[in-house]
């Protein structure tokens, strides 16, 4: 029988975060949880969370006060946390008979089942990992534009030829985070 969360309510407000660079789980895997792969915890009076272990958390429920304290006891089972982590918001609509489609910022789904709660998470966690790389790319594309350039030009500094490989490998760093930890290979 599959396990319905927030049976009281019609609408939901979810939040996606990318903490940093890995979540230690560990610890959270002990204690009571509702879902597995990926692990979901209650979080707040009503509310419960998902955990990805390549560093993003999506919040289902939860008022601002109970976000800020359940981030505040997550912060020592994150890996490397960013200073300024990317986010993404939507709202999930009950439709038991039209659940399936999403339209600005809104999510309908047939119920608030772990599962159904499960493959939302994912894909607000993957959608946020993704934002924070492409921003990452988008810099060091920036940087690399004056050198390929430069390098077009004239062979004869060697110091182009340095600065354009150190910005190709950290190109093909980002790609390894997010193909390899984070399996995304589309936006979702």
């Amino acid at each position: 029988m599959r396990k319905l969360l927030f049976t009281d309510k019609e609408t939901l407000k979810v939040r996606a975060i990318f903490l940093g660079e890995s979540l230690e789980l560990k610890a959270l895997e002990t204690t009571d949880y509702l879902g597995k792969l990926p692990l979901v915890v209650p979080a707040g009076e009503q509310g419960c969370a998902v955990f990805f272990r390549y560093g993003a958390i999506t919040l289902f429920g939860l008022s601002p006060v109970e976000e800020a304290s359940f981030l505040n006891n997550l912060t020592p089972f994150v890996t490397q946390p960013f200073s300024k982590p990317e986010t993404e918001e939507a709202v999930l609509q009950l439709d038991v008979v039209n659940g399936g489609r999403v339209e600005n910022g809104v999510i309908w789904v047939q119920d608030f089942s772990i599962e159904r709660l499960q493959i939302v998470a994912e894909v607000l966690a993957k959608s946020v990992v993704l934002a924070h790389y492409e921003s990452g790319t988008a810099r060091i594309f920036d940087q690399l534009e004056p050198l390929a350039d430069g390098l077009q030009r004239t062979t004869k500094d060697e110091r182009w030829g340095k600065e354009l490989l150190r910005q190709l490998g950290r190109t093909l760093s980002i790609q390894h985070r997010m193909v390899g930890r984070v399996e995304i290979t589309d936006k979702p």
